[in-house]
């Protein structure tokens, strides 16, 4: 990608970098964790319970931000549910809140990229790595949907993702 082209950052600092963000979502358990226990609730945080899919992270540190809403939705490994999506757009329109997925969290992010308004900050966990924040800005949203519109969006009804 050609030098200042890229719009994601790697976070190298600790978490006073979230300090400085007036608008943001997390995707991801340690993400989502860390925003939180700085004080500074992000307005959606999307969480699967567990960080490199297999240590579990104690639930009560999402309850603050499960205290405005949580919804809790199927999204297998690999996929991107119309219910994940939807959950996003909901939070969005109604003012925040946890989602709580049964599955794989991981490509929440672009559905946070999708529907959060411009101006806003989308971080997300990197394993092995760190985070990386994205701001909102018209070209990301053009590059997410067109990303999005390459995937087959299924709806997964009783947990059976065939469907």
């Amino acid at each position: 990608m050609p030098s200042g082209t890229d719009r994601s950052t790697p976070a190298t600092k600790p978490p006073g970098r979230i300090r400085n963000l007036e608008l943001y979502a997390t995707c991801g358990d340690r993400v989502t964790a860390t925003a939180i226990s700085t004080g500074h609730l992000p307005l959606i945080g999307i969480v699967d319970r567990k960080t490199l899919r297999h240590e579990p992270i104690d639930i009560r540190s999402f309850e603050l931000l499960a205290a405005r809403r949580e919804i809790k939705v199927v999204n297998p490994s690999g996929m991107l549910t119309e219910a994940l999506r939807s959950a996003v757009k909901e939070l969005v329109r109604t003012g925040g809140g946890l989602i709580d997925v049964e599955g794989e969290e991981d490509l929440g992010a672009l559905a946070l990229v999708e529907s959060m308004p411009l101006g806003a900050t989308v971080i997300y966990g990197i394993p092995g790595e760190g985070a990386s924040f994205v701001r909102v800005d018209a070209i990301v949203k053009e590059h997410v949907r067109a990303l999005i519109g390459q995937m087959e969006v299924r709806r997964v009804l009783r947990g059976d993702p065939s469907r």
